[in-house]
């Protein structure tokens, strides 16, 4: 079989149009894979990036509130808290929307979950902090009533010549060392 240059140069540019709509039929399908996985980045993964560094940023920011004010008790240190814990679950709920798989839904429960413990845990520890400090207060207090009644009381009213003065004036005197001596290890508590 005779072809012609002709029939010969028509077959080949025939193979040449088959190659190249083959060649950019691969090429139009890797590009629009790469446009969706571009997409998904934008729309998905880098929201989800940056709602995983919030919630990070909130857990971090909580936890120190929370040992700021058991340091000082200062208020501020609670609206911090607050503030950390609005922020978290903000962040948190934007992941949970953008998750898709099961394994980030199921991390979206744990991380929920496990940040809820957290702050129940970080209120039960104010609470007996505060609760602890009023109590503190009020032993304080009473050991102040019960300087106040050795000073004002009892030492004026021990006399010399009275029955067993020095044994009565010594008890008094080491009753008041113990309760500076103990109003003392209180305050260093």
């Amino acid at each position: 079989m005779n072809l012609s240059i002709a029939k010969k140069l028509t077959m080949g540019f025939g193979v040449v149009i088959v190659l190249w709509a083959i060649c950019s039929y691969l090429v139009y399908s890797q590009v629009e894979q790469i446009g969706e996985d571009l997409t998904d980045v934008t729309v998905r993964s880098v929201p989800m990036d940056q709602a995983a560094s919030e919630m990070e940023i909130n857990l971090i920011g909580t936890g120190f509130g929370m040992l700021g004010y058991l340091n000082d008790r200062d208020p501020r240190h609670l609206k911090r808290i607050e503030d950390d814990q609005a922020d978290f679950a903000r962040a948190q709920s934007e992941y949970r929307k953008l998750a898709e798989t099961e394994q980030e839904l199921t991390l979206a429960v744990q991380i929920r979950d496990g940040y809820g413990r957290f702050r129940e845990l970080a209120g039960e520890i104010i609470k007996v902090h505060d609760e602890q400090t009023e109590k503190m207060v009020m032993v304080g207090e009473h050991l102040d009533a019960i300087d106040h009644l050795l000073d004002e009381k009892i030492e004026p009213a021990i006399r010399p010549g009275i029955p067993r003065a020095d044994e009565k004036h010594r008890a008094a005197m080491e009753m008041e060392i113990n309760t500076n001596e103990i109003a003392g290890s209180v305050g260093l508590f």
